[in-house]
């Protein structure tokens, strides 16, 4: 059993988990880290916290993202083994796969926040609140974007925000 951060909702056992943690079978939670839904909190070598997230950003500065052999083919996460060569990290691939989407999620991202100026508000079937959304710049078109300028209801405005990935 291990405890993992709920990075994005999942489904797990029929069940959708939003919360903060999750505590289940490593089995069961290896293909969400690999996905970048879960980050590991507990690993047989200690705890996955802020001085690894610091390290492995360190590590991830000094690849060359040029360099194929720093990279994984199959889903453009750091190589283990440059991760080693480079920063001097041994990490478990689950490890490694929970900080590259923690790292990714991280980055910022220039796009649009919205909000309701008061309440909730429906805009085609998302419900926007007072504390808003972030989308990335690429996520609306030009016309979405008029239309969401144009409401009166809403507030939308241009910056740049962490805790987005941009797909």
């Amino acid at each position: 059993m291990g405890r993992y951060k709920i990075v994005t909702p999942v489904k797990l056992a029929g069940e959708i988990h939003k919360g903060d943690e999750l505590i289940c079978a490593s089995e069961l939670a290896a293909p969400l880290v690999k996905s970048g839904s879960l980050l590991p909190l507990d690993t047989e070598s200690g705890s996955t916290g802020t001085d690894d997230a610091a390290a492995f950003s360190a590590a991830i500065a000094q690849l060359d993202p040029n360099n194929p052999d720093h990279w994984m083919k199959s889903n453009g996460a750091p190589d283990l083994k440059a991760l080693e060569k480079v920063g001097g990290l041994k990490l478990k691939a689950a490890d490694r796969d929970g900080l590259w989407a923690e790292y990714k999620n991280a980055q910022e991202v220039e796009g649009y926040w919205v909000h309701a100026k008061e309440g909730t508000v429906q805009w085609g079937d998302m419900v926007i609140d007072e504390d808003g959304i972030g989308f990335a710049l690429d996520a609306l078109t030009e016309e979405q974007v008029s239309e969401l300028k144009a409401r009166e209801d809403l507030v939308i405005a241009q910056r740049t925000f962490g805790g987005i990935a941009s797909a």
